[in-house]
């Protein structure tokens, strides 16, 4: 009985150590892991300082703001054209010196068609991929016009919305209109 209990204890402890074991080299494959998304995270918004946990939580809208800036391929002026405010006010926005208030944080979140959770860091951050099938009507494959139409569109109130539309829709038949006549003669 007594050699059981031995063989039992001796046994635990092996396995005891051997999962503590695994679990060190876990920690330290996180480690390496975190320093690496660090230093991926400092060449895509490159220069970036390391940033404490603090730094990076209260930074998490700044970075996502910038990112989905760039992915949209947009600068920062014309965004803040958009937005109705100064470059520098909005530079403060992605440098996480400044908050934009509800209203602009509404506007921001109408321009990259995102939703407030996401950018506000409390959703999953994704990297943006295209879907080459619908490639061409993405937004940051439209010129700089385009771009600009796109986005002053996601901001205007509904009212403004319907009424652009039925004018463009208007002028498409004038110009469909206009070709087919063209065409008879």
């Amino acid at each position: 009985m007594q050699d059981l209990r031995e063989n039992i204890k001796n046994n635990i402890c092996s396995d005891l150590y051997s999962h503590l074991w695994k679990l060190k080299l876990l920690c330290i494959i996180i480690k390496i892991y975190e320093k690496i998304l660090i230093i991926h995270l400092c060449f895509i918004y490159k220069g970036c300082v390391k940033l404490t946990n603090h730094e990076r939580k209260n930074n998490s809208f700044a970075l996502r703001l910038k990112l989905h800036r760039e992915s949209c391929h947009l600068t920062q002026q014309q965004v803040a054209d958009i937005l109705n405010i100064n470059r520098t006010t909005y530079t403060k926005y992605e440098t996480g010196v400044s908050e934009p208030s509800h209203e602009v944080l509404g506007k921001i979140v109408s321009i990259f068609g995102v939703d407030y959770n996401t950018l506000l860091g409390k959703g999953k951050l994704t990297p943006v991929v295209q879907d080459p099938f619908d490639n061409e009507f993405r937004l940051n494959n439209l010129s700089n016009d385009e771009k600009m139409l796109v986005i002053a569109y996601r901001v205007m109130s509904d009212e403004d919305k319907k009424s652009i539309l039925d004018s463009a829709k208007e002028r498409v038949k004038r110009e469909k209109a206009k070709g087919s006549d063209e065409n008879s003669d």
